[in-house]
């Protein structure tokens, strides 16, 4: 899983290249969007792979 912090290192260095904004509007959105991939229901994961 990619955490936090690497995602943020990622949007810099894409920042860095290519221009933008720097910084996080909504920090629980970009943590349930990398969390995404590893939800589970009733103990059943729902995408087998990332």
């Amino acid at each position: 899983m990619i955490d936090v912090k690497t995602a943020l290192n990622i949007h810099n260095i894409l920042i860095d290249k290519f221009g933008g904004s720097r910084g996080i509007r909504d920090l629980p959105g970009l943590e349930a969007a990398l969390a995404r991939p590893f939800i589970t229901f009733d103990q059943i994961e729902l995408y087998k792979t990332p």
